[in-house]
């Protein structure tokens, strides 16, 4: 019996084996492609054919004649004038392909309507409904699946942020200009993000350094006199380092009460927001982000004859009274293995401080929590990529001093975990998913 034809197909100039090249007995369909290393088994011809075509994407194909060999090595010549391809296409907003109920908002949709920030930018979608739950302050949730906000995980780019006192506000602390694009996975999520996710997760990206506008400019108002002004620029630092500036404000200070019920319809408020965001790409095996985001925000409700600093005691206006001082930064660390662009290791680090100081009526409460994430993530295949699987370590620390009408609570969270995911895919019409994770929760 004739022997499986072996070998290896590697880059003529460093002998580095090329992943995934064709080989096929010339003129037939019979055929086969490299694994790790250039590697290739390709069974004996059906028809007698002793030459194989080998080709690869940037490479020019090469022809040659077996005479009976059994292993074989093959050079391969790269095109000296292929300097750049470009792609482009169009986005589908509903993937048939991943296992996920996946819809993602394009920038495209973001400019149906005036968003200014995310709350607003859901306004045309039906997937995820946002609520005011509380009509004096203007505090707003997200609903998935007719659960409320708490059961959905909002991310962005990927990293868990806006936990815990940052929920009743959070849809407000990212501007519709930060915003490239927003993922909708409804149901259960991927446990590489953590717990969280039973509803859904909403994911935002933001602006790509290497990819947005060099300068954007946006100017919002109306007839409730509130306005908004928005400013984004990017720019190349050095050939492997960008970076982007965007600066946001929004101002209400028209006391509008439609209704005549002697209260606010919206809380007034001043809003000043600046999120940086820097990326370095080496174009081979290194890409490191850094974010940095700081806002203030203030806000005053109640009635309508309700002035900030007025005493609140029996027979006064009732009024409220909030100031949000928050800062946040994370970075995301990832290298390719040389030669095996399946496999890669990921490091993503968060954390922030916020400070929430508020008063509703005659009581006072003062809120502070630092947090903290790590996440450690290896990604390999079983084989070739048809197994791929996901692994790792996590870690969140949520430390929080809260003071309500006087009396102190402090509360420190910390929660070490572990994960696999395995994901199969045949390429043309299946894949299946399946993960596990294991938190410890100090409380």
């Amino acid at each position: 019996m004739a022997q499986n034809l072996t070998g290896r197909v590697v880059d003529a100039a460093n002998n580095q084996g090329l992943i995934g090249a064709s080989i096929s007995w010339l003129g037939t369909t019979e055929a086969t492609s490299t694994l790790a290393n250039g590697i290739f088994s390709l069974k004996p011809s059906t028809t007698g054919v002793t030459a194989i075509l080998v080709s690869y994407v940037g490479y020019y194909p090469d022809t040659i004649q077996v005479n009976g060999q059994t292993n074989i090595t093959v050079k391969l010549k790269s095109f000296s004038d292929l300097q750049e391809v470009t792609v482009t296409g169009k986005q589908d907003r509903y993937s048939a392909l991943t296992p996920t109920n996946t819809q993602v908002i394009t920038s495209m949709d973001l400019l149906k309507s005036a968003c200014c920030n995310l709350a607003e930018s859901f306004e045309t979608n039906a997937s995820v409904e946002v609520t005011t739950s509380d009509a004096v302050s203007g505090a707003k949730q997200i609903q998935m699946l007719g659960l409320d906000g708490s059961y959905t995980l909002l991310t962005t780019e990927n990293v868990p942020a806006l936990r815990g006192l940052a929920t009743p506000y959070r849809l407000n602390y990212l501007s519709g200009t930060y915003i490239e694009a927003i993922d909708i996975i409804k149901g259960t999520g991927s446990v590489l993000n953590g717990y969280e996710s039973i509803s859904g997760q909403v994911n935002v990206r933001l602006k790509d350094p290497e990819k947005t506008d060099r300068l954007h400019l946006n100017l919002y108002g109306n007839s409730l006199a509130k306005w908004d002004a928005n400013l984004n620029t990017s720019f190349t630092v050095a050939p492997k380092l960008t970076t982007v500036l965007m600066l946001h404000t929004d101002q209400l200070s028209n006391r509008v009460d439609g209704n005549k019920d002697g209260f606010l319809d919206l809380p007034l408020g001043k809003h000043y927001n600046v999120f940086n965001k820097w990326k370095y790409n080496t174009g081979k095996q290194w890409v490191a982000e850094i974010g940095l985001q700081a806002l203030n925000e203030t806000r005053t409700g109640g009635q309508v004859n309700y002035r900030r600093g007025m005493p609140q005691q029996e027979g006064s206006f009732y009024g409220i009274e909030s100031e949000t001082d928050r800062v946040s930064a994370y970075s995301k660390t990832s290298y390719t293995f040389k030669n095996k662009p399946y496999q890669s290791i990921g490091l993503i680090l968060s954390g922030s401080n916020h400070e929430f100081d508020s008063q509703y009526g005659p009581r006072m409460y003062d809120g502070q929590q630092k947090s903290g994430l790590a996440n450690l993530i290896f990604q390999s295949a079983f084989g070739n990529t048809s197994h791929t699987y996901k692994t790792g370590l996590s870690y969140q620390l949520e430390d929080l001093d809260e003071t309500l009408a006087g009396k102190r609570y402090t509360r420190k969270e910390l929660v070490p975990g572990a994960f696999f995911e395995y994901v199969y895919q045949n390429s043309t019409n299946l894949t299946l998913v399946g993960g596990i994770r294991a938190d410890h929760h100090n409380l």
